[in-house]
């Protein structure tokens, strides 16, 4: 179904309009949840009796409506029930016609209502245009000619179809804003469960065994990256060296170093363990003693966390895996060994 073609409405609006549509169908607005539909309009008799209470009433067939003629009965307090069903309803369905325009009391505090309740997130005034040109509408409040309408010279079916619509529209819109925070709640949920779950391995000796295991993965993966990459190489080569456990050097003939070692690692708990790496240049002497003035280029800090039950390592809000640190470090080193090269 087409989109309506309201007056005083341009056709960028009405193309807009039509793209948001345009995967309903008619038989998902007979499915639609019923919801309170407030009905604002002039009291004329001859406009009420010839479109407003056939209005009424084909929206009845699908929605909760509130209009005065279902609702009123002897003795109500008039204000009082008005003011009811506006608040309680989520659209209201505003009649404009040259009636509506002669400015009846009772109208005008309905729209006024609406407007009251109306938000820039929460569409309620649905406007339909009786007899009514836009600059008629214009003329009483540019806001409401402003406002997509349908017109009800195009049919008592069609008014009620675009009525439909923008309630459908609406509540597939709030369905995929609850989705959203249900979402938003699910990733949060997750996030708490897998801290739980690495603050839970940190203080146990099986996330010991995993953090060893990972800092020696991390020191293989690192050499063997080093050796590939210069196996065709005359002009480079590194050397490598493990003193002690957790402790790995790897070196040029440059006396560029990349030194890691890891702190306060016990065998039943890795709460405050972290892992140090350093770039740094070492000079020697004539008979290859390592002078004091050690030259250090950079110095980083990582600290291991758990992920899906495997060993992460973070650097400010950064997590990688094993492989991803050593391939990071490396790209560091070589960038500090080929300044060095270039100016020695």
């Amino acid at each position: 179904m087409q989109p309506p073609t309201p007056i005083g409405v341009s056709d960028k609006r009405r193309q807009d309009h039509g793209s948001a549509l345009s995967n309903l169908t008619r038989a998902e607005l007979c499915d639609i949840v019923r919801k309170r539909c407030a009905c604002s309009f002039a009291t004329f008799p001859r406009i009420k009796s010839d479109f407003v209470a056939p209005l009424a009433r084909k929206l009845r067939e699908h929605f909760d409506v509130w209009y005065d003629d279902f609702q009123l009965t002897l003795g109500d307090n008039l204000l009082q029930k008005i003011t009811e069903g506006l608040t309680t309803s989520d659209f209201g369905v505003v009649v404009l016609s040259k009636a509506f325009f002669r400015k009846k009391k009772w109208a005008e505090n309905e729209l006024g209502g609406l407007f009251a309740l109306e938000t820039k997130t929460r569409k309620l005034i649905l406007p339909v245009w009786k007899d009514v040109t836009e600059a008629d509408v214009r003329s009483y409040s540019p806001i409401l000619a402003n406002k997509l309408a349908v017109s009800a010279s195009e049919g008592l079916q069609k008014v009620v179809d675009e009525i439909a619509l923008a309630v459908t529209v609406s509540q597939r819109k709030d369905e995929l804003n609850a989705s959203s925070a249900s979402s938003k709640v699910k990733a949060l949920a997750q996030t708490l469960a897998q801290r739980k779950e690495a603050e839970k391995l940190a203080y146990s000796e099986e996330g010991a065994r995993l953090v060893g295991e990972s800092v020696e993965a991390l020191f293989a993966e690192i050499e063997r990256i080093l050796t590939e990459g210069a196996s065709a190489s005359e002009a480079l080569r590194f050397a490598f060296s493990k003193p002690m456990r957790h402790i790995f050097y790897a070196s040029t003939g440059y006396g560029m170093y990349l030194g890691l070692g890891v702190r306060d690692f016990y065998l039943n708990s890795v709460v405050g363990t972290t892992l140090e790496a350093k770039v740094f240049r070492r000079r020697f002497g004539a008979f290859d003693q390592p002078h004091s003035d050690e030259q250090f280029f950079d110095e980083l800090v990582f600290k291991p966390t758990f992920r899906a039950g495997q060993v992460v390592w973070g650097e400010d809000e950064r997590l990688c895996n094993t492989n991803e640190l050593a391939a990071h470090l490396v790209e560091i080193f070589i960038n500090y060994v080929a300044k060095q090269a270039e100016g020695s």
